[in-house]
């Protein structure tokens, strides 16, 4: 916008300076001074609402550790209830198996048990047929049997499964009942547990414990004014409870001062929708109107028995902290924007005087500077401004000198580094054009590589099949050489040493050298047969197809320990029953020739033979302590002979899809692993 009326008044540029800064701070003052107590006003409301939702949520967040701190201690008072009544039990079978009935010992025993575990209210042992021991003395009379009370067994027993013992696991909780032996008739719950004595149930060992003793020590310190807590089962019945909570949770015709509260139907359908939401054992926080206030209901599942506990605490008692923090923070700031306001209103005036002084004494050389600036932008490159100040402007005009001095050697530099750039360009071109010449030979390369892969990779497929229709086919002929020197030879020499054994028995009369021929024969005949015998297992074992793989493993061990001094360890773990026989087969080769390897080059004095299952993998690992080996000079031919004993074990294992490995170094024996998957 051009200034006109201050054109024609014939202003100095100065002056025009003054007014326009004047102006401008003025209207930025009143526009600093609404904005201020807008912007206030709007963080005094934003700081009120985040510090309310702060401060209820760190509220909701202590309700819910509150709650849960209650029901831990809940349950460990329940828990120890239930070991009381366990090793009671265990104690008292114990006691009675010694000594027998003694009602000393027994009213004994049930004062130990009460005086050793806090928070109990009775001790009790109760026999099937209806007498009964009780810790303290009942406060009714001295009855000893349940039918003086008009009871039975049903009301202080729950059900117990067949086998019951006196272990924690078979501790049973009764249901809630009035006490009977006391004039004041609290709710109570037992935890009870049989007393087992020659496999039946002797008796029956119970603790009670008072459910308004429970809540109350929840009740006597509040974490807030109104607020309580209560326990309700898994029928919704409301078991413990202050009587201003049966008040607040239960209907009208349904609240009592003493016993059980049905809460299925409260009249309040936010308040069953939550206690619905408790007998599902959700552990959770809500906020629901209770008699049209709002309050917090915490609640949690205890782990001892099927009850649940809850905390109500009214939301405005939780949340008055936050109140008063919405108060102080606005409160705050109406203060703050009038303060800002008494200062800023003299610092404006001192602000326009001093701009006033200055800016007569900061326009003449800016004159000089921008007409130095209009010199070098029409290409006086040489111009330069002569210094005489050492403040601000005075380093304005040292640094524009500097500039231009700058300007100048670049505009030189960029004359001559574009001539490099041109020739550097043209040789940029030239190595563009070879690496594309590269970039089309490699790929014709990548396209033979892909076509040689290919190649191996079917010839490698190949391979596989050959391999591992020889090994089927090898396999086969050992199985049936096997069969064979089992069946016909075995035979065939098991009839010859029968018929040597028959004429040896009849040449009595003959001379002693044909007998001695003849026992020489019979005796040639058995090893024989037994050689035989062994070569036939060596192909094929019958163990391997009959009783499976582990068998066949031991059976190996024991028949090399008898031709060696090498001491043998075999161990097995987690071994499926049922593996495949190519896998099975597979195995038992691989550990045959490497036992045979330890025994025939290792020298070594252990041989270990571990067998286990690895996850979805079956290992099977042979280690020794000999001499070892290189492993890249086993895999190469000697002597013209070709290593083939860890290249066959070594096919087996991949042809099942395993993986082999050989690791070995000379003098420190050597390990060998093959995991094949299950």
């Amino acid at each position: 916008m051009k200034l006109t009326w201050l054109n024609k008044r014939k202003f100095l540029l100065w002056h025009k300076i003054i007014l326009t800064i004047t102006g401008s701070t003025l209207i930025l003052a009143l526009g600093f001074a609404f904005s201020s107590s807008y912007f206030f006003q709007r963080v005094s409301d934003k700081t009120g609402d985040a510090g309310r939702s702060i401060l209820a949520a760190q509220t909701e967040e202590f309700l819910e550790k509150y709650t849960r701190m209650q029901a831990e201690a809940l349950d460990f008072q329940l828990h120890q209830a239930k070991l009381a009544s366990c090793y009671g039990s265990a104690f008292l079978a114990e006691q009675l198996a010694h000594h027998g009935f003694n009602d000393a010992m027994i009213q004994g025993l049930l004062a130990t048990i009460f005086q050793s575990t806090g928070n109990l209210d009775r001790v009790f042992f109760i026999l099937p047929s209806g007498r009964f021991y009780c810790y303290p003395e009942n406060a009714i009379s001295n009855a000893r049997h349940l039918r003086e009370f008009n009871l039975s067994l049903q009301l202080f027993l729950p059900s117990f499964p067949p086998g019951a013992t006196s272990r924690v696991e078979d501790v049973r909780w009764s249901k809630v009942h009035l006490d009977p032996l006391s004039p004041v008739r609290n709710l109570l719950v037992d935890a009870v547990t049989p007393v087992p004595h020659d496999g039946f149930i002797k008796g029956y060992l119970g603790v009670s414990i008072s459910l308004s003793r429970l809540i109350a020590q929840f009740n006597l310190e509040k974490p807030f004014p109104g607020s309580y807590s209560f326990i309700m089962n898994a029928e919704s019945k409301l078991i413990a409870a202050p009587p201003h909570a049966r008040v607040d949770l239960a209907a009208g015709a349904k609240i009592t001062e003493r016993g059980i509260v049905d809460l299925q139907d409260t009249g309040n359908p936010a308040l069953d929708a939550v206690l619905r939401s408790m007998i599902l054992g959700r552990d959770f926080l809500e906020e629901i109107p209770i008699h049209g206030q709002p309050k917090y209901l915490a609640y949690r599942t205890l782990m001892s028995i099927d009850w649940r506990l809850g905390t109500v605490v009214p939301v405005p008692l939780a949340t008055v902290a936050a109140e008063k923090l919405v108060n102080v923070v606005r409160s705050g700031n109406e203060k703050a924007v009038v303060g800002t306001l008494l200062w800023a209103i003299p610092l404006l005036f001192f602000a326009l005087l001093v701009g006033g002084l200055l800016a007569e004494r900061l326009v003449s050389p800016l004159n000089a500077l921008t007409s130095a600036t209009k010199d070098m932008a029409r290409g006086n490159l040489a111009c330069r401004i002569l210094p005489g100040r050492k403040d601000e402007i005075g380093m304005l005009i040292r640094d524009f000198n500097y500039m231009a001095d700058r300007i100048q050697t670049v505009v030189g530099d960029l004359e001559r580094s574009n001539s490099q750039l041109f020739i550097k360009n043209k040789n940029l071109e030239d190595e563009i054009a070879e690496r594309r010449r590269v970039e089309r030979e490699l790929r014709q390369a990548e396209s033979a590589l892909k076509l040689l892969n290919k190649k191996l990779l079917l010839e490698q497929d190949q391979r596989k099949f050959i391999s591992q229709k020889l090994i089927e086919l090898l396999e086969s002929d050992r199985r049936k050489i096997s069969m064979e020197l089992h069946d016909s030879l075995g035979q065939v020499l098991t009839t010859l040493k029968m018929d040597l054994e028959w004429l040896r028995m009849h040449l009595d009369d003959a001379a002693p050298s044909i007998r001695d021929r003849v026992r020489q024969a019979r005796e040639r005949t058995v090893t024989l047969l037994r050689e035989a015998k062994d070569i036939a297992h060596n192909l094929r074992p019958s163990l391997l197809d009959n009783l499976g793989l582990v068998p066949s493993l031991q059976n190996l061990v024991q028949e090399m320990e008898k031709s060696t001094d090498i001491t043998f360890h075999f161990f097995t773990h987690d071994i499926p029953k049922e593996i495949a026989p190519e896998k099975k087969t597979a195995l038992y080769r691989v550990a045959q020739e490497a036992l045979c390897n330890v025994m025939k080059h290792s020298d070594a004095r252990n041989i270990f033979l571990n067998l286990v299952k690895n996850g979805p993998f079956l290992e099977l690992s042979v280690e020794d302590d000999g001499i070892g080996f290189v492993p890249e000079q086993a895999s190469r031919p000697h002597e013209g002979r070709a290593p083939l004993g860890l290249l066959i074990m070594r096919e087996r294992v991949v042809q099942v899809g395993g993986e082999f490995t050989a690791e070995s170094r000379p003098g420190e024996g050597t390990h060998l692993l093959a995991a094949i998957p299950l």
